[in-house]
Protein backbone atom coordinates (compact mmCIF):
# COMPACT_ATOMS: atom_id res chain seq x y z
CA UNK A 1 0.00 0.00 0.00
CA UNK A 2 1.23 3.24 -1.02
CA UNK A 3 2.87 5.55 2.06
CA UNK A 4 1.18 9.24 1.54
CA UNK A 5 4.33 10.74 0.62
CA UNK A 6 4.75 7.98 -2.06
CA UNK A 7 1.22 8.35 -3.53
CA UNK A 8 1.14 12.53 -3.59
CA UNK A 9 4.10 11.93 -6.03
CA UNK A 10 2.51 9.20 -8.10
CA UNK A 11 -0.68 10.79 -8.48
CA UNK A 12 1.61 14.03 -9.83
CA UNK A 13 3.17 12.43 -12.53
CA UNK A 14 0.09 10.60 -13.72
CA UNK A 15 -0.63 14.42 -14.21
CA UNK A 16 2.41 15.16 -15.88
CA UNK A 17 2.45 17.84 -13.24
CA UNK A 18 5.43 19.91 -12.13
CA UNK A 19 5.90 20.76 -8.28
CA UNK A 20 5.49 24.66 -9.19
CA UNK A 21 2.61 23.24 -11.23
CA UNK A 22 0.87 21.35 -8.52
CA UNK A 23 1.56 23.79 -5.98
CA UNK A 24 0.10 26.08 -8.17
CA UNK A 25 -2.83 24.47 -8.26
CA UNK A 26 -3.34 23.47 -4.57
CA UNK A 27 -2.72 27.25 -3.88
CA UNK A 28 -5.62 28.39 -6.45
CA UNK A 29 -7.50 25.34 -4.89
CA UNK A 30 -8.12 26.06 -1.16
CA UNK A 31 -6.90 29.26 1.14
CA UNK A 32 -5.15 25.93 3.92
CA UNK A 33 -2.39 25.70 0.78
CA UNK A 34 -1.80 29.67 0.52
CA UNK A 35 1.86 29.13 2.25
CA UNK A 36 2.74 26.04 0.52
CA UNK A 37 5.72 26.37 -1.41
CA UNK A 38 8.07 23.57 -4.01
CA UNK A 39 10.48 23.32 -0.58
CA UNK A 40 7.43 22.29 1.50
CA UNK A 41 5.93 19.67 -1.47
CA UNK A 42 9.64 18.67 -1.82
CA UNK A 43 9.49 17.66 2.06
CA UNK A 44 5.85 15.99 1.90
CA UNK A 45 7.25 13.42 -1.28
CA UNK A 46 10.09 12.63 0.45
CA UNK A 47 8.54 11.81 3.47
CA UNK A 48 10.23 14.24 5.32
CA UNK A 49 7.26 15.59 6.54
CA UNK A 50 3.70 15.21 5.56
CA UNK A 51 0.52 17.43 5.76
CA UNK A 52 -2.30 17.19 7.99
CA UNK A 53 -4.93 14.67 7.24
CA UNK A 54 -7.33 17.71 6.12
CA UNK A 55 -4.71 18.42 3.87
CA UNK A 56 -4.19 15.16 2.85
CA UNK A 57 -7.46 15.07 1.91
CA UNK A 58 -7.88 17.72 0.34
CA UNK A 59 -5.04 16.97 -2.10
CA UNK A 60 -6.22 13.65 -2.64
CA UNK A 61 -9.85 15.08 -3.57
CA UNK A 62 -8.39 17.00 -6.24
CA UNK A 63 -6.53 14.26 -7.97
CA UNK A 64 -9.88 12.69 -8.19
CA UNK A 65 -11.45 15.04 -9.88
CA UNK A 66 -8.59 15.20 -12.32
CA UNK A 67 -7.54 11.86 -12.46
CA UNK A 68 -11.57 10.82 -12.75
CA UNK A 69 -11.32 8.30 -9.68
CA UNK A 70 -12.25 8.68 -5.75
CA UNK A 71 -8.85 7.16 -4.91
CA UNK A 72 -7.25 7.25 -8.21
CA UNK A 73 -4.42 4.49 -8.51
CA UNK A 74 -5.01 2.81 -5.05
CA UNK A 75 -7.48 0.88 -7.03
CA UNK A 76 -4.65 -1.40 -8.76
CA UNK A 77 -3.42 -2.17 -5.18
CA UNK A 78 -3.50 -6.14 -4.15
CA UNK A 79 -6.49 -6.39 -1.78
CA UNK A 80 -4.02 -8.57 0.90
CA UNK A 81 -2.43 -4.57 1.11
CA UNK A 82 -5.48 -3.10 0.99
CA UNK A 83 -7.07 -5.22 3.94
CA UNK A 84 -3.82 -4.90 6.09
CA UNK A 85 -3.80 -0.81 5.85
CA UNK A 86 -7.42 -0.72 7.32
CA UNK A 87 -7.80 -0.28 11.30
CA UNK A 88 -10.04 -2.38 12.88
CA UNK A 89 -10.71 -0.22 15.80
CA UNK A 90 -12.02 2.72 13.26
CA UNK A 91 -14.46 0.48 11.74
CA UNK A 92 -15.93 -0.52 15.08
CA UNK A 93 -16.78 3.00 15.55
CA UNK A 94 -18.93 3.32 12.30
CA UNK A 95 -21.76 1.59 13.70
CA UNK A 96 -21.87 3.90 17.31
CA UNK A 97 -23.92 1.57 19.91
CA UNK A 98 -26.42 0.17 17.25
CA UNK A 99 -27.46 -2.77 19.55
CA UNK A 100 -29.53 -4.35 16.98
CA UNK A 101 -27.30 -4.99 14.29
CA UNK A 102 -24.13 -5.30 16.48
CA UNK A 103 -24.06 -8.04 19.39
CA UNK A 104 -21.66 -7.64 22.20
CA UNK A 105 -21.02 -11.16 22.33
CA UNK A 106 -17.56 -11.78 23.86
CA UNK A 107 -15.05 -11.99 20.90
CA UNK A 108 -12.41 -10.12 21.68
CA UNK A 109 -9.70 -13.36 22.30
CA UNK A 110 -10.30 -14.44 18.86
CA UNK A 111 -7.62 -13.65 16.31
CA UNK A 112 -8.99 -11.35 13.84
CA UNK A 113 -7.29 -14.12 11.31
CA UNK A 114 -9.57 -16.91 12.76
CA UNK A 115 -12.62 -15.14 11.09
CA UNK A 116 -13.01 -16.06 7.83
CA UNK A 117 -15.02 -13.81 5.25
CA UNK A 118 -16.84 -15.32 2.38
CA UNK A 119 -19.14 -14.67 0.16
CA UNK A 120 -22.41 -15.90 0.16
CA UNK A 121 -22.07 -18.07 -2.71
CA UNK A 122 -19.47 -19.90 -1.08
CA UNK A 123 -20.40 -20.63 2.03
CA UNK A 124 -22.38 -23.91 4.15
CA UNK A 125 -24.19 -20.95 5.92
CA UNK A 126 -26.83 -19.56 3.73
CA UNK A 127 -30.07 -20.20 5.18
CA UNK A 128 -28.33 -19.30 8.87
CA UNK A 129 -27.53 -15.91 6.85
CA UNK A 130 -30.64 -15.24 5.13
CA UNK A 131 -32.74 -16.18 8.25
CA UNK A 132 -30.67 -13.40 10.21
CA UNK A 133 -31.14 -10.92 7.38
CA UNK A 134 -35.09 -11.23 7.55
CA UNK A 135 -35.24 -11.38 11.03
CA UNK A 136 -33.29 -7.97 11.56
CA UNK A 137 -34.67 -5.94 8.34
CA UNK A 138 -38.24 -7.27 9.77
CA UNK A 139 -37.44 -6.45 13.39
CA UNK A 140 -35.94 -2.67 12.82
CA UNK A 141 -38.52 -1.54 9.79
CA UNK A 142 -41.41 -3.89 10.82
CA UNK A 143 -42.10 -4.80 7.07
CA UNK A 144 -42.33 -8.43 5.93
CA UNK A 145 -39.83 -9.57 3.17
CA UNK A 146 -39.97 -11.92 0.54
CA UNK A 147 -37.59 -15.13 1.43
CA UNK A 148 -37.61 -15.99 -2.51
CA UNK A 149 -36.84 -12.22 -3.45
CA UNK A 150 -34.08 -12.12 -0.96
CA UNK A 151 -32.86 -15.82 -2.04
CA UNK A 152 -32.87 -14.17 -5.55
CA UNK A 153 -30.67 -11.01 -4.59
CA UNK A 154 -28.21 -13.44 -2.24
CA UNK A 155 -27.75 -15.78 -5.50
CA UNK A 156 -27.22 -12.58 -8.38
CA UNK A 157 -23.53 -12.28 -8.90
CA UNK A 158 -23.68 -8.76 -8.82
CA UNK A 159 -24.83 -8.29 -5.63
CA UNK A 160 -22.34 -8.55 -2.49
CA UNK A 161 -23.27 -10.62 0.19
CA UNK A 162 -20.63 -11.18 2.79
CA UNK A 163 -20.32 -13.92 5.33
CA UNK A 164 -18.67 -13.65 8.52
CA UNK A 165 -17.50 -16.94 9.96
CA UNK A 166 -15.76 -19.05 13.08
CA UNK A 167 -15.59 -22.55 13.55
CA UNK A 168 -17.84 -22.87 10.93
CA UNK A 169 -20.38 -20.92 12.46
CA UNK A 170 -22.33 -17.67 11.02
CA UNK A 171 -21.03 -14.91 12.74
CA UNK A 172 -22.24 -11.87 10.78
CA UNK A 173 -23.23 -10.66 7.42
CA UNK A 174 -23.35 -8.10 5.23
CA UNK A 175 -25.62 -7.25 1.88
CA UNK A 176 -25.64 -4.46 -0.60
CA UNK A 177 -27.66 -4.39 -3.75
CA UNK A 178 -25.65 -3.30 -6.84
CA UNK A 179 -28.56 -0.95 -8.07
CA UNK A 180 -29.09 0.57 -11.59
CA UNK A 181 -28.39 4.35 -10.34
CA UNK A 182 -32.65 5.02 -11.09
CA UNK A 183 -33.75 2.21 -8.98
CA UNK A 184 -31.68 3.84 -6.17
CA UNK A 185 -32.77 7.12 -6.60
CA UNK A 186 -36.42 5.75 -6.86
CA UNK A 187 -35.28 4.06 -3.28
CA UNK A 188 -34.24 6.49 -1.67
CA UNK A 189 -36.85 9.02 -2.24
CA UNK A 190 -39.44 6.98 -1.51
CA UNK A 191 -40.80 6.45 -4.72
CA UNK A 192 -40.48 2.93 -4.65
CA UNK A 193 -39.67 -0.04 -1.84
CA UNK A 194 -37.01 -2.78 -1.70
CA UNK A 195 -40.55 -5.02 -2.48
CA UNK A 196 -40.80 -3.64 -6.09
CA UNK A 197 -37.46 -4.39 -7.08
CA UNK A 198 -36.63 -7.23 -9.25
CA UNK A 199 -33.82 -8.56 -11.76
CA UNK A 200 -34.25 -6.06 -13.89
CA UNK A 201 -33.18 -3.32 -11.33
CA UNK A 202 -30.12 -4.93 -10.59
CA UNK A 203 -26.79 -3.35 -12.29
CA UNK A 204 -24.50 -5.72 -14.27
CA UNK A 205 -21.21 -6.61 -12.92
CA UNK A 206 -19.41 -4.50 -16.21
CA UNK A 207 -22.02 -1.50 -15.41
CA UNK A 208 -21.91 1.71 -13.73
CA UNK A 209 -23.77 0.59 -10.58
CA UNK A 210 -25.58 2.36 -7.58
CA UNK A 211 -25.06 0.34 -4.46
CA UNK A 212 -27.59 0.12 -1.77
CA UNK A 213 -26.79 -1.25 1.71
CA UNK A 214 -29.22 -3.56 2.62
CA UNK A 215 -28.44 -4.64 5.95
CA UNK A 216 -26.08 -6.05 8.26
CA UNK A 217 -25.79 -7.79 11.45
CA UNK A 218 -23.08 -9.05 13.86
CA UNK A 219 -21.99 -10.44 16.77
CA UNK A 220 -19.18 -8.13 17.77
CA UNK A 221 -17.35 -4.89 17.05
CA UNK A 222 -14.67 -7.39 16.00
CA UNK A 223 -16.77 -8.84 13.75
CA UNK A 224 -18.48 -6.15 11.93
CA UNK A 225 -14.96 -4.26 11.52
CA UNK A 226 -13.61 -7.68 9.80
CA UNK A 227 -16.91 -7.19 7.08
CA UNK A 228 -16.46 -3.53 7.09
CA UNK A 229 -12.67 -3.89 6.23
CA UNK A 230 -13.59 -6.18 3.43
CA UNK A 231 -16.11 -3.94 2.38
CA UNK A 232 -14.00 -0.94 1.69
CA UNK A 233 -11.81 -2.94 -0.09
CA UNK A 234 -14.49 -4.11 -2.27
CA UNK A 235 -15.74 -0.11 -2.81
CA UNK A 236 -11.76 0.91 -2.95
CA UNK A 237 -11.16 -1.99 -5.78
CA UNK A 238 -14.18 -1.23 -7.28
CA UNK A 239 -14.40 2.39 -7.35
CA UNK A 240 -14.80 2.89 -11.75
CA UNK A 241 -17.89 1.14 -11.77
CA UNK A 242 -19.46 2.10 -8.64
CA UNK A 243 -21.40 5.80 -8.58
CA UNK A 244 -22.48 6.13 -5.13
CA UNK A 245 -23.84 4.20 -1.90
CA UNK A 246 -27.23 4.39 -0.57
CA UNK A 247 -29.22 3.67 2.63
CA UNK A 248 -32.67 4.20 4.32
CA UNK A 249 -32.40 4.57 7.95
CA UNK A 250 -34.80 4.80 10.89
CA UNK A 251 -32.82 4.90 14.50
CA UNK A 252 -30.64 7.83 15.63
CA UNK A 253 -27.87 5.05 15.44
CA UNK A 254 -28.74 4.58 11.95
CA UNK A 255 -28.46 8.15 11.34
CA UNK A 256 -24.92 8.57 12.61
CA UNK A 257 -23.59 5.59 10.84
CA UNK A 258 -24.76 7.19 7.43
CA UNK A 259 -23.21 9.93 8.84
CA UNK A 260 -20.16 8.59 9.45
CA UNK A 261 -20.16 6.97 6.18
CA UNK A 262 -19.95 10.20 4.94
CA UNK A 263 -23.33 10.01 3.31
CA UNK A 264 -26.00 12.80 3.13
CA UNK A 265 -29.62 13.47 3.79
CA UNK A 266 -31.57 12.55 0.74
CA UNK A 267 -34.77 12.45 1.38
CA UNK A 268 -37.46 12.13 4.76
CA UNK A 269 -40.89 9.80 4.67
CA UNK A 270 -43.35 12.27 4.77
CA UNK A 271 -44.88 9.71 7.42
CA UNK A 272 -42.93 7.36 9.56
CA UNK A 273 -39.39 7.85 10.47
CA UNK A 274 -37.43 6.63 7.47
CA UNK A 275 -34.42 8.52 6.08
CA UNK A 276 -32.71 8.50 2.57
CA UNK A 277 -28.74 8.65 2.80
CA UNK A 278 -26.70 9.17 -0.07
CA UNK A 279 -22.88 9.78 -0.90
CA UNK A 280 -20.94 9.48 -4.07
CA UNK A 281 -18.38 7.13 -4.27
CA UNK A 282 -15.90 9.79 -3.97
CA UNK A 283 -17.40 11.30 -0.64
CA UNK A 284 -17.69 8.07 1.00
CA UNK A 285 -13.81 6.87 -0.25
CA UNK A 286 -12.09 10.31 0.52
CA UNK A 287 -13.00 10.96 3.89
CA UNK A 288 -11.07 11.82 6.52
CA UNK A 289 -11.27 8.43 8.59
CA UNK A 290 -10.12 6.56 5.27
CA UNK A 291 -7.47 8.61 4.63
CA UNK A 292 -5.73 8.27 7.79
CA UNK A 293 -6.10 4.28 7.74
CA UNK A 294 -4.86 4.17 3.84
CA UNK A 295 -1.71 6.32 3.79
CA UNK A 296 -0.48 7.13 7.46
CA UNK A 297 0.68 3.65 9.07
CA UNK A 298 4.01 5.68 10.10
CA UNK A 299 3.25 8.64 12.58
CA UNK A 300 5.49 11.70 10.63
CA UNK A 301 6.12 15.30 11.05
CA UNK A 302 2.56 16.97 10.29
CA UNK A 303 2.75 20.45 8.58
Amino acid sequence: MYKFNDYLRACREALNLTQNELVSNLIGLSKDFSSLDTTTLSRWERGVSKPTVAKQTLIIDYFSKQLNGALPLVGSVKECEIQASLCPDEFSKLFGQNTHQVMKFPTHHIESSEFKVVKFVESELKSEALSKHQHVFEGLCNIPLDLEQIQAFSLNSSNLFLICEYQEQYFGHLFVLRLKPDALDDLLNFRRTVHSLNGDDIAGIDEVASLYFFGAFAMSDEVISKLFIHFYTYLIKGQELIQDLGSIVLTKDGHQWALNMNMQLEATMAFGDYSGYKGSINRVLNNQMLVKMLFNAENGAKT
